[in-house]
């Protein structure tokens, strides 16, 4: 239809042209009008004149006053005619600007498609350059609008179409080359009922609003498939938009919930913080996310973190608010078991060292402040291996359980009980007097644990050690008052269990001594300081040697000789037992390879081992076998000694353990056997060659029926188990004669051998008389 419109003249549309026209046309009228005037007025004044000049006189003064009517009308014409031509150039005007500033193009055409009128808008949409249009450049035209067409042909049979159907309107849309979308609306126009004279086009680039209305569905399908709730309100609180995530936090439908104030999604206590927040958003702010608790349809609380934001109309008003809030109430459950696993024991619900240890600092600081006095004890039961062991874990668990609500019953309510770990509980004391009432409470502790728990349905006894430490100095510190229960709970352990001791300054000195020494025997290991002894093993009857207990002993510079029973122990605690133990193996297998390549054949070696040998993670096996290899030495040489507590410690990987060292060649035997206050059902599951008899037990042998009793029966318990038995720590003839009477014949002690040194025990061994087989 624009292509045809361009093939004919265009027609500019003028409105001062067209109101002088039609003034123009009534001219002829006028003047018609004026001759019939002077006529009439000639022949009203000639009436009854008799004379000719009369008549003359009348002729001209008909004339005169034509004249004078004429240019009368004419000037009342011509003052009309400008009035009513500036009014219609006035309002052409306004038409013709009306017409260029409409927001949208707009063509004009005639029946036969010819332009009446087009505006520049138009042309701006269409590209149309101004001199194709005053020129009537047809094929310029066409091509133009078709290069810019995607699909020009179907414009074109909408315009056939039309054109075919002079009497209908239309809306379509068309796509141009360079991404912009062209709509086109357009209806006919009437001089005369059902006689369209024409046809009027509005077109409007819509580029633009389809992209905001696409990028409103995208935002919407965002909105609606977001996993958070999305809820928009007016300014009083009303809720306008709601999407699914939204149903799913609250339980209201979007039919539901559009129209309701937001006051019903919010607890009675919420309701002034939403009050807050309309405010805020009234005033343009935003609320940035803070978390709080709204209300679900069934009345329910939930955890809920909320973003709020104002919304702002095209004229930077604020219209609303928009929340996002995303439900956390299950991840405030799980926060919460997060923080109760890290500040209490899952075990038996108490707190653990991490909130005790915060609970100690606070008291420091309020002890500090108003000079208070408070105390920690520290709690170990003394025999609950025993019952791990032989009741199983379950039953362990149990009896924990039932400690935890013991402590918590005995103690005061102002008291904190907490589980360290293992059997291990904690009591912070607060507002003590004195140190009276802190020993009367550990005391209270004492006697309902060693009351009897009843554990999957039997009675058992477990009993605790308590170590006291009070606060009663500004100097003292959290870490401080732990370390003096630690402290005071070791010397409760040494004094036979079952007690509690109370902190002391000069336990902290002993403790200083034994950090000290640690620190020294740390490097003394692997230097000239330690050195071995050797004690022989004899059989009674004949004093021949059957074999040798290596002993570690420590030349310290300064201290002199160092006590086996004060620096083996610090080893164990100051976990230098093993590097310990790697030394005496090393130097044992050193000197059976020197003595074997002297020629002298040695007799069974015994090698001390300590707990930490075995701890998690060491391969002892592999150590042991590796440290002989080296020396070239049979693991058949060596016999392990381990003590009766180790193997009650760590029975099952000390027995996978045992099993592999014994495999490979190496001898086994219990030493201190008899002070384990355990099942002896260990000896048939170990693979045990060997028991030592303690010597606490030979010792009053002679005057104890008791001990002789115990001899006696480890004596037959190792013959029908078909192990070998030796007696330590013998230093009498009546001792030795009663063990050989129960029918002990190997023994060890000061009445045949005392500890010797390398030379002497090589000369010892130089005398094949004095050696024999060991049985």
């Amino acid at each position: 239809m624009i292509g045809a419109g361009l093939g004919g003249r265009v027609r500019v549309f003028d409105g001062r042209k067209l109101v002088r026209s039609r003034v123009l046309r009534r001219w002829p009228l006028l003047a018609f009008a004026l001759i019939a005037a002077a006529l009439t007025a000639v022949d009203l004044l000639g009436y009854g004149a008799e004379r000719a000049s009369d008549r003359r006189f009348a002729w001209v003064l008909a004339l005169a006053l034509s004249s004078l009517v004429c240019t009368a009308v004419v000037v009342l014409l011509e003052l009309w005619r400008h009035r009513g031509a500036v009014e219609r150039d006035r309002a052409a005007a306004i038409m013709r600007a009306q017409f260029d500033l409409s927001p949208g193009g707009v063509l004009v055409l005639d029946a036969f498609d010819e332009i009446i009128a087009i505006n520049r808008r138009f042309r701006e949409i269409w590209n149309i350059p101004d001199k194709v249009i005053e020129d009537g450049d047809v094929a310029r035209g066409r091509a133009i609008l078709a290069d810019q067409m995607v699909d020009s042909a179907a414009f074109v049979a909408a315009g056939d179409h039309l054109r075919a159907h002079p009497g209908e309107s239309a809306v379509y849309e068309v796509e141009l080359k360079d991404g912009r979308t062209i709509e086109h609306r357009t209806q006919p126009f009437e001089l005369a009922p059902g006689r369209p004279a024409g046809r009027v086009w509005y077109v409007r680039d819509i580029t633009q609003e389809r992209a905001a209305i696409a990028t409103r569905l995208e935002l919407a399908a965002i909105v609606e498939t977001c996993s958070d709730a999305i809820i928009s309100t007016s300014l009083d609180g009303t809720v306008v938009s709601w999407n699914s995530a939204a149903t799913a936090v609250y339980g209201y439908t979007a039919q539901e919930a559009i129209g309701l104030h937001a006051s019903r999604l919010v607890p009675e206590d919420k309701l002034a913080e939403l009050d807050l927040i309309l405010k805020r958003i009234g005033q343009g702010e935003a609320c940035g996310r803070f978390d709080t608790v709204r209300l679900h349809k069934s009345g329910r609380r939930i955890d809920v973190s909320v973003v709020v934001s104002p919304i702002f109309d095209a004229k930077g008003r604020v219209s609303g608010g928009s929340a996002i809030i995303r439900d956390v109430t299950d991840v405030k459950r799980y926060e919460d078991d997060l923080i109760r696993a890290a500040r209490f024991d899952s075990l038996t619900g108490l707190p653990n060292r991490a909130s005790f240890v915060d609970a100690l600092e606070h008291a420091v600081v309020e002890a500090r402040r108003w000079h208070r006095r408070f105390a920690v004890l520290f709690v170990d039961l003394d025999r609950f291996k025993d019952v791990n062991d032989t009741r199983g874990h379950a039953a362990g668990d149990q009896l924990l359980q039932l400690v935890g609500q013991r402590l918590r019953q005995t103690s005061r309510d102002t008291d904190i009980v907490a589980r360290f770990g293992g059997d291990e509980f904690a009591v912070l004391c607060h507002d003590l007097p004195d140190a009276r009432a802190v020993g009367l409470l550990a005391q209270q502790l004492l006697d309902a644990l060693r009351a009897p728990f009843e554990v999957g349905g039997q009675l058992v006894q477990a009993g605790a050690s308590i170590g006291v430490a009070t606060y009663a100095q500004d100097t003292a510190t959290a870490e401080a008052v732990l370390s003096h229960a630690d402290i005071a709970l070791y010397r409760a352990k040494s004094a036979g269990r079952g007690v509690f001791r109370l902190f002391t300054e000069e336990m902290d000195r002993e403790v200083r001594e034994r950090v000290a020494l640690g620190a020294e025997l740390r490097q003394a290991i692997g230097s000239d300081q330690l050195f071995l002894v050797y004690q022989p093993q004899v059989e009674a009857k004949t004093g021949a040697v059957v074999g040798l207990e290596a002993l570690a002993r420590w030349r310290h510079p300064q201290r002199g000789l160092v006590p086996p029973g004060v620096f083996i122990p610090i080893a164990e605690e100051m976990g230098l037992a093993a590097p310990l133990t790697r030394w005496v193996v090393g130097e044992v297998a050193a000197q059976l390879r020197a003595w074997l390549d002297a020629g002298i054949e040695p007799p069974l070696m015994a090698v001390n081992l300590s707990g930490a040998d075995f701890v998690d993670g060491r391969d002892v096996e592999a150590e042991l076998s590796g440290i002989l290899q080296a020396h070239d030495i049979a693991p058949e040489r060596l016999e392990i000694e381990l003590t009766e507590s180790i193997l009650l410690d760590r029975s099952t990987e000390t027995g996978e353990t045992l099993a592999r060292l014994h495999a490979r060649g190496f001898r086994v035997a219990i030493d201190d056997f008899g002070t384990g206050y355990s099942s002896l059902d260990y000896v048939r599951r170990f693979p045990v060659d060997r028991i030592k008899i303690d010597r606490k037990f030979v010792i009053h042998l002679d005057s104890s029926p008791a001990d002789a009793a115990i001899i006696k029966a480890t004596i037959g318990l190792a013959r029908a188990l078909g192990l070998g038995v030796i007696a330590e720590g013998v230093e009498t003839e009546t001792q030795r004669d009663l063990l050989a009477a129960l029918g002990c014949r190997l023994m060890q002690g000061y009445l045949f051998f005392v500890p010797m040194d390398s030379p002497a025990i090589t000369a010892l061994l130089r005398q094949p008389e004095r050696l024999r087989a060991s049985a």
